[in-house]
């Protein structure tokens, strides 16, 4: 299988991202076989069970004075139900591996910020696996390798990434891929900036 991975340039930019190695990126190829499959690492995250479901009952509320006003109340209700487990258990276990592994790190970093900040662990790891499983959609999409030492001379804030000097980083005129960071954080870097199947 893995022999068979390193065949297809793909299998470089996915394996470089944090916590996925040998096994688990050749694992990931045939599951999502093309990034374009998916609109926006949003729909990603849904693939691989990684989306919270929030749902309200009700739209109205009562006051005290008896009076029925509109007030959206929104629980969460987990996770999505319908995903692929294999690609599940991926991104999960490549959490497990940063934080458990790979300490030097700056999504690591990022989640001890959280837990610091009063994040429960299983939501801190739920937020490194989307975080890890939007940056492999985005070096795939894009073709680029991943690299840690822009990560870490970004600057972070209430336990968020932000850059001191964030920019706003797009596609030229001519509609080619980025040509670069300019200052905004890896990480929205990865999560937004994708090329479109088109482009």
């Amino acid at each position: 299988m893995i022999t068979e991975a390193r065949k297809h340039a793909e299998y470089r930019y996915v394996k470089s991202c944090p916590g996925l190695g040998d096994v688990c990126s050749a694992q990931l190829l045939p599951v999502v076989v093309t990034p374009y499959r998916f609109a926006n690492k949003r729909q990603f995250w849904s693939y691989c069970g990684l989306a919270v479901v929030s749902r309200s009952s009700s739209d109205w509320v009562r006051t005290r004075n008896g009076e029925w006003i509109k007030a959206p109340v929104q629980q969460t209700r987990g996770l999505n139900k319908n995903f692929n487990h294999t690609l599940k258990a991926i991104f999960k276990g490549a959490a497990i591996t940063v934080i458990g592994q790979q300490r030097d790190t700056p999504l690591c970093d990022h989640y001890q910020r959280l837990l610091d900040g009063g994040t429960k662990p299983n939501l801190a790891r739920l937020t490194i696996a989307r975080q890890i499983a939007a940056i492999t959609l985005a070096l795939w999409r894009n073709e680029e390798v991943y690299d840690p030492a822009k990560l870490a001379s970004m600057a972070w804030h209430d336990g968020r990434p932000r850059s001191p000097t964030a920019t706003a980083t797009c596609s030229d005129r001519n509609g080619d891929r980025p040509n670069g960071y300019r200052g905004e954080h890896q990480l929205e870097f990865w999560s937004r900036h994708v090329r479109s199947p088109h482009g």
